[in-house]
């Protein structure tokens, strides 16, 4: 913690062209005492001065002050906690979803990777592999869902993604 007042003060006075450093403080007894210092001493204790002050700022900026609750906390967080439930499903749904991805062919999933990993859209990707937004569209929507291998990214994904064209998605036998 940080005293509100430092225990002394510093001053510096010019008379007769000569500088004189002081350092006011309190005695034992409380009473306020006078002394001469040098000016490398009294650089030391305004260097002193001057760290605690920025302790101090930086203390009151940012360090959280314990008044608030853990509930008043969580509130102020940017993304709320998730339970244990949540995030063991999560983790179950990544893993099953890393490893649709990496079962896909190589192009589906350069385009896929593309698409949801790089926000690019099918034009845009039609444009760096030389197709059409068209044929780009039927390799990663289509063929994603519509493969056996890809069923599984599927029904990963559209829990998640609904805006997926419905004319490419396969009905079940």
């Amino acid at each position: 913690m940080f005293y509100n007042k430092n225990p002394y003060t510093l001053q510096i006075e010019e008379s007769d062209g000569k500088t004189r450093y002081i350092v006011f403080f309190k005695d034992g007894q409380g009473i306020i005492q006078e002394i001469e210092v040098p000016r490398q001493i009294y650089h030391e204790f305004d260097e002193f001065r001057k760290h605690d002050k920025r302790q101090q700022n930086y203390f009151d900026l940012h360090i959280e002050h314990f008044d608030l609750t853990d509930k008043q906390i969580n509130r102020r967080a940017l993304r709320q906690s998730k339970c244990l439930e949540e995030t063991v499903i999560d983790r179950m749904r990544n893993e099953a979803m890393k490893q649709a991805i990496a079962e896909l062919p190589e192009i589906q999933r350069r385009r896929f990777t593309l698409y949801y990993e790089h926000d690019l859209n099918y034009r845009e990707i039609g444009e760096m592999e030389f197709s059409s937004s068209m044929a780009v569209c039927g390799i990663s929507c289509g063929v994603i869902v519509t493969s056996p291998i890809s069923r599984k990214a599927a029904t990963i994904l559209l829990p998640l993604d609904t805006s997926m064209p419905t004319e490419f998605i396969e009905k079940p036998p």
